[in-house]
Order: C-alpha cells, then sequence, then structure tokens
C-alpha cells in the first residue's frame, strides 16, 4: 500500500493473516507522509512500514516481525513503544526527542537509528534480553543511551557490558 503525500489519522488495526505474505505500507515518492495520532497495532505479523512520519507514535502489542524502514518519530506522545512483541525491526529511523520502549518483547533488531532524545534514555526495555542486534546507531547523550531494567546505561555500558553498538 503506496500512501501519497499528506497527512492521515493514527488507528486501532489487529490486522489478519499470519505473516507469510508480508504487509508494507510506504510513503509515495520524496512528499511527507505523516500518521498524526496514534498508530496502534494489536498481534500484527509481516508488516512493514516505510518512509513514514508518526507525529502521535506507533504502539505495538503482540504479533511479531513488524519493522520500521526510514521512518521518523516526533511529537509529545510520538515514539515506538512495543509489548510481548517478537522480531521487531528498526532501520535507519529518527527519534526527534521520543523514545523506543521495549516491554516483554525478544529478538529486537534497531540499526543505523538517530536518536536524538535531549533528556534520558532513547531506549527504555525491561530486560536487556530483548535486543537481538543493536549497532550503528547515534545518541544524543553518551551518558544516557539505554534504561535496563529501570537503570540508565551509558554508551560504553552498552557496548562492553551487553555487547551492543560496537561499530
Amino acid at each position: 500500500l503506496y500512501l501519497a503525500e499528506g497527512s492521515y489519522a493514527g488507528a486501532n488495526w489487529s490486522p489478519p493473516g499470519n505473516g507469510t505474505a508480508p504487509i508494507r505500507i510506504c510513503g509515495r515518492g520524496r512528499g511527507n507522509v505523516i500518521v498524526t495520532g496514534n498508530l496502534t497495532v494489536t498481534n500484527g505479523s509481516g508488516i512493514e512500514f516505510e518512509r513514514i512520519n508518526f507525529s502521535g507514535g506507533a504502539e505495538l502489542t503482540g504479533g511479531s516481525s513488524i519493522t520500521f524502514n526510514n521512518c521518523r518519530f516526533f511529537g509529545n506522545a510520538g515514539g515506538l513503544s512495543v509489548t510481548d512483541h517478537t522480531g521487531l525491526g528498526v532501520s535507519h529511523c529518527v527519534f526527534d526527542d521520543v523514545t523506543v520502549q521495549l516491554t516483554r518483547s525478544s529478538g529486537t533488531f534497531i540499526s543505523g537509528n538517530i536518536f536524538s532524545k535531549a533528556e534520558g534514555a532513547a531506549l527504555i526495555t525491561d530486560t536487556a534480553d530483548a535486543v537481538g542486534y543493536a549497532d550503528y546507531n547515534a545518541y544524543r547523550s553518551d551518558t544516557q543511551c539505554w534504561q535496563v531494567n529501570n537503570t540508565d546505561r551509558s554508551f560504553a555500558y552498552v557496548q562492553q557490558d551487553l555487547h551492543h553498538e560496537n561499530y
């Protein structure tokens, strides 16, 4: 599904299917495609979002293998909140002063993103095991990159103790 330049309202979505045939939702062309309000996806599998701006954030509950590529998250209620999800992929996205929050999730792949959160951690997770791979990301703060189980972790800690962000 290609979305033309413009603004689209966020919605609550429980997509059918089991993820074997991916659902791709992409911004068409060079114009801005903005999802205003919160996009909530429940038990979605095999969904790919590409070139979409989320001004109200996105919330995933359940499901597996949802990816965000070349997307932007911004706004007061923005960010990406993920609960009970397996295999989230986030690459080449921009997080403008918002967070990625992982709860009871696993197998998350995070690569090539820009996190510009002015204060606090850019990635918040209840367990370090939620992230399977994280590399090539840029963080505004090297002292509060991640928050793991309510403890702020520096970039050095993420590299040395969690074995992520080595490049």
